[in-house]
């Protein structure tokens, strides 16, 4: 398995509400980059359980159960990812067990049916587990976009999850960002981006994104409603707005 054949892999992390959907729009808008939906494969599915799945001799049902019980605001991951267990056996069954092929039974089928060569994981607590994605992918490119805290902490209240009191939305900013700060000031194939930056000169901010990826700006990133089907789904509505025009709000 050669998950970098035609250039690594990028993950999109950071706070709820500080743009990592309207990045991952950006991106899927690309020719080259294909984002779905967040597939919380990280925050869902316990490490143990992880490298228990990938044991040879239980390859790959296991891992084609456990990625059919994710889902996302009570819809199945494997259906946002326009797939299901009998695709997912064959992709994992051509494949060495491992965890990194469980992730790209998703990624990568859904990146080749829209012809794109790269794909983009976008979910943001995955900011939690940097470490991990980097042991399993040392060349994945992990970006991570940031909002003003008190922007956030308004936001995060549209979120079922989350308070309708901003103060503990702004702790949850601030101590997932504290936890990423070593990381990504160690970390050369890490990127952090201002959201209130990419708002102000989206084309500047871009053509520098895709310069550390590796890839040639392209105009069509900043019509990236089209692609807020791939990246959002009907049942989360808070993210209605990645479909229009970009703006500060």
């Amino acid at each position: 398995m050669n998950s970098d054949r035609h250039g690594p892999p990028v993950f999109i992390v950071g706070a709820p509400r500080s743009g990592t959907t309207m990045l991952a729009a950006m991106l899927a808008a690309h020719p080259r980059f294909a984002a779905g939906p967040e597939s919380q494969f990280f925050s869902k599915l316990p490490s143990s359980e992880l490298k228990e799945a990938t044991k040879p001799e239980i390859w790959p049902g296991d891992a084609v159960g456990m990625l059919a019980s994710l889902k996302l605001a009570d819809q199945p991951i494997i259906d946002l990812f326009q797939t299901d267990r009998v695709q997912l056996h064959d992709f994992l069954i051509a494949r060495e067990p491992s965890i990194q092929a469980m992730l790209e039974s998703l990624t990568k089928p859904f990146a080749d049916a829209r012809a794109k060569p790269r794909w983009v994981e976008k979910t943001p607590n995955h900011i939690l587990h940097l470490t991990t994605i980097r042991h399993l992918w040392p060349n994945a490119k992990i970006v991570r976009i940031m909002r003003d805290p008190r922007d956030v902490g308004l936001s995060t209240r549209k979120l079922p999850t989350f308070s309708d009191n901003i103060l503990p939305n702004i702790y949850l900013w601030l101590e997932w960002n504290k936890q990423a700060e070593p990381f990504f000031d160690t970390d050369a194939k890490a990127l952090t981006m201002r959201y209130e930056t990419l708002v102000d000169d989206a084309e500047g901010e871009l053509t520098q994104l895709c310069q550390f990826l590796g890839e040639a700006y392209d105009p069509a990133m900043l019509a990236f409603g089209n692609a807020a089907g791939d990246v959002s789904s009907a049942k989360e509505s808070w993210k209605g707005q990645v479909s229009n025009r970009l703006k500060a709000s």
